[in-house]
Order: C-alpha cells, then sequence, then structure tokens
C-alpha cells in the first residue's frame, strides 16, 4: 500500500519511501538495501545448507549407478547358470539312455550265451 512516496510492508510492520530513507511505523525498520543484505545472507546460508544434501544425493546417484551395474552382472550370471543347469540336466538323460541301450545289449548278449551254450 502506498503512503505519501513510499510503500507500507505490512510483513515487517515498516514504512520505507522512496528516497531509502528509514521512517518507523512499528517496532522494526529497514531501508531496502538492508532487506536485501539480509536476503543475499540468508541465500548464502540456505546454500551452504544445501551443499551437503547435493553431496549425498551424487553420493546416492554414484552408488545406484554401481548398484545398477551389479544387478546387470549379476542377471547376466543367473541367465548363465540356467542355461548350464539345462545342459547339466540333459547329461543325465543321456547316460540313462546309454544305461539302457546297455542293458538291451547285456540281455541280448546273455540271451545268445544262452542259446550257445545249451
Amino acid at each position: 500500500m502506498r503512503i505519501g512516496g513510499g510503500f507500507t510492508n505490512y510483513y515487517k510492520g515498516m514504512f520505507i519511501s522512496s528516497e531509502n530513507k528509514k521512517e518507523e511505523l512499528g517496532q522494526q525498520f529497514m531501508t531496502t538495501d538492508e532487506r536485501l543484505d539480509r536476503l543475499a545472507e540468508k541465500h548464502g546460508g540456505l546454500a551452504e545448507s544445501l551443499q551437503p544434501v547435493t553431496a549425498d544425493a551424487q553420493g546416492l546417484a554414484k552408488k545406484h549407478g554401481g548398484l545398477a551395474e551389479s544387478l546387470q552382472l549379476l542377471t547376466a550370471d543367473v541367465q548363465s547358470l540356467a542355461q548350464s543347469v539345462k545342459e547339466h540336466h540333459q547329461i543325465p538323460r543321456g547316460h540313462a539312455d546309454l544305461v539302457g541301450d546297455l542293458v538291451k545289449i547285456a540281455t541280448a548278449d546273455e540271451q545268445r550265451l544262452d542259446r550257445v551254450g545249451t
């Protein structure tokens, strides 16, 4: 709200004239330059308080990247292991088939020997 060549800052309860002169309206009074200085100080403090948070976020991003890479390697290992299990599962089947064939051969040989021996 304008009052005689200046404006009233109801937030701080002060009157600031257009000539940057202090005039008390409430308990506090500040010039525009003082307010800007105070704002700059607060901004600096906020920037300093955000530096550790930023560093933490960057550290988490690096860890996330490392975890993602580890997950990809682990996935590849699991897929390789699954393929190996499939291959090894087929080996006993092949051996069983061979054993079955050997049993047939042994049975046939035994029958032949029985016929020859009798």
